[in-house]
């Protein structure tokens, strides 16, 4: 007998896995499963025996006596890492021009865009910016470092469930950024109008 199981996982869609290959992935509980003689009935992990499933699987027999009967495997198989059955956006790979392309974002939010996006060191420019004298060039520089090279930074830095989805937070950053220049022009503006009376 051989199973053949799908995980969903991040909205993705991961399998066929044996139930040898389920158990070494160890789910969480609440990790959504389904095995192929199911129709698309999607259960949570714990819902399934893996363990006694795998014995089947492999043929395992318990005898009456209590004693367990097992096949000989001759080499133990790896756990793949993931299978795609659907075709998602993950394996999609941006082009140069397209991760060249200025982050306004990562140029005004610096060390917070970058927190944010999983790129750490710009946090260092906190520090480097306290530097007198030099400090404010230091801190312009990785200003404008990070809005030339935060495109590509942020997209290697890590996992995105698709590169619409990529694209959807740096455009969130970026209109961000309006809002802070918009709100700010206005309260100098009122501040403005204000002194003047």
């Amino acid at each position: 007998m051989e199973y053949k199981f799908y995980v969903q996982m991040d909205g993705d869609t991961f399998g066929p896995y044996s139930a040898k290959e389920i158990l070494a992935l160890d789910l969480m509980d609440d990790i959504l499963v389904t095995e192929e003689s199911m129709g698309g009935t999607w259960l949570p992990a714990r819902r399934f025996d893996f363990q006694d499933m795998y014995m089947k699987e492999s043929g395992t027999v318990i005898n009456d006596d209590g004693s367990i009967s097992r096949p000989v495997v001759p080499e133990p198989i790896e756990v793949p890492s993931s299978h795609h059955t659907t075709d998602s956006t993950n394996s999609y790979s941006p082009d140069q021009g397209e991760l060249s392309k200025w982050n306004w974002g990562a140029f005004w939010f610096n060390w917070l865009w970058g927190v944010c996006n999983g790129v750490y060191w710009p946090l260092l420019a906190i520090l480097l910016s306290a530097i007198p004298y030099v400090g404010p060039f230091i801190g312009i520089g990785v200003s404008i470092y990070l809005g030339v090279e935060g495109t590509r930074l942020a997209w290697n830095a890590k996992s995105w469930p698709s590169w619409e989805s990529f694209q959807k937070t740096q455009s969130n950053w970026a209109k961000a950024v309006l809002w802070v220049v918009g709100i700010s022009l206005a309260l100098v503006l009122i501040g403005v109008i204000v002194s003047n009376y």
